[in-house]
């Protein structure tokens, strides 16, 4: 990254557990020039503000632009977030905000089996589990699979106002020839 003239920011995964984010958007406390935008009643939402201008939703997944619901995206299978200030993001396709543009990482399978149980447990009647499953799915290691999944069930300060949601990412990856 330091030979490459632009101002990238990225979050590795590493600083996602150990702060035990549930929100994108939590993550705009460890970047400087960069603040979350929110949205209706304050709820989380994929958009940032960086360099003082509105990124809007349009954000990049995996590299592609990411065209889902204005809804907020689960963690569960995030490996890193990379923050593209400046006039990199107009390369990404970000041609409407010149300020810059932020590209999620997905988790991909790997060889060696690896089994992880993690829960999260907050105010307000917050609760989270997440599990991250991945392996050999052929013993020749010609297919590989990855599974992260999240169960969240939350109240608010505000009353009759619940959140629950259901998050599962299956992945298989064939290696041909």
């Amino acid at each position: 990254m330091r030979d490459i003239p632009a101002s990238i920011q990225v979050i590795p995964k590493e600083l996602i557990q150990d702060r035990q984010v549930v929100r994108l958007n939590e993550l705009a406390d460890n970047l400087s020039g960069v603040r979350p935008q929110e949205t209706y009643g304050r709820l989380a939402s994929k958009g940032y503000f960086i360099r003082g201008f509105a990124t809007g939703f349009k954000t990049l997944r995996d590299g592609v632009k990411d065209t889902g619901f204005l809804s907020h995206r689960d963690v569960a299978n995030i490996e890193r977030v990379e923050f593209l200030k400046g006039p990199i993001s107009v390369l990404y396709g970000s041609f409407t905000s010149p300020s810059g543009i932020v590209n999620t990482i997905t988790k991909k399978p790997i060889q060696y089996p690896f089994y992880q149980l993690n829960g999260t447990i907050r105010n307000n009647d917050f609760y989270r589990t997440s599990v991250d499953l991945y392996g050999l799915f052929l013993e020749n290691r010609a297919a590989l699979y990855r599974v992260n999944a999240a169960y969240e069930s939350a109240k608010s300060f505000h009353d009759f106002v619940e959140n629950e949601s259901t998050f599962i990412a299956p992945m298989i990856t064939v290696k041909v020839g």
